[in-house]
């Protein structure tokens, strides 16, 4: 376990390099080794008790309409073609493990998403850019800096903070005290956002501590996206 308010570059490279052994695993697709990592997260990191520091940990997919899956393509509008998809999740409520269950998270239309102030904050840290593509050629994410990197999303203050509008029936109840994000565009032109709504609060060097887990973590999903099955 790590906890979350001593947070260290040992425990943090053995944590990542626990990680990386997922690409070697014969998972069935992107899903199964994002909630495999969602978990990690979750059991690995704790407050001072040894709680679980998470009350949240949720790792999104950029895709294109094709890649939706049936059930989503049946409730959203086709006109619609880049969406952020819930991968995996894992939480406090039984209703946040499970994807399926999510109310309003599962499958958001890129202009939903950037309405959102958290996630355009978050895109913006991490410095990702949606690019629209010539008709016919599909979707694009473009990262703008190195392919995998460090770059982290983070709010200190997760209460009263404008990034994080569910205060009253989110923030406050579970005690979410700041939010760090990681995320990164791959080769094929998708991309992977992780964020964690932790009930420890993190401090500015803890942050970046933590964001030393970005190049494993992307690692992993990305060897996982270069073999094409998105959905278990």
């Amino acid at each position: 376990m790590i906890d979350m308010s001593r947070l260290d570059h040992n425990g943090i490279t053995q944590f990542g390099r626990e990680l990386l052994r997922q690409r070697d695993k014969q998972l069935g697709s992107f899903e199964e080794v994002a909630q495999v990592c969602c978990s990690a997260f979750y059991r690995a990191f704790t407050d001072a008790d040894g709680n679980p520091a998470f009350a949240l940990f949720r790792i999104f997919r950029i895709s294109r309409y094709p890649e939706l899956t049936p059930e989503m393509k049946a409730t959203v509008d086709p006109a619609d073609d880049q969406w952020l998809t819930l991968m995996a999740t894992i939480g406090d409520e039984p209703a946040w493990c499970d994807r399926r269950q999510s109310q309003g998270h599962g499958c958001i239309p890129k202009a939903a998403a950037m309405q959102a102030p958290m996630l355009t904050e978050a895109f913006r840290e991490l410095n990702l850019t949606w690019e629209g593509t010539p008709a016919g050629e599909g979707f694009h994410l473009a990262r703008l800096e190195e392919h995998i990197s460090s770059r982290y999303f983070y709010v200190r203050d997760a209460v009263g903070s404008h990034y994080i509008p569910a205060q009253a029936d989110f923030v406050v109840p579970y005690d979410v005290q700041s939010v760090i994000g990681l995320g990164s565009g791959f080769m094929s032109g998708a991309a992977a956002f992780a964020i964690g709504f932790s009930r420890v609060r993190v401090g500015d060097e803890q942050a970046a501590v933590f964001a030393e887990i970005s190049p494993y973590l992307l690692t992993v999903l990305a060897s996982y996206e270069e073999r094409g099955t998105i959905w278990s």
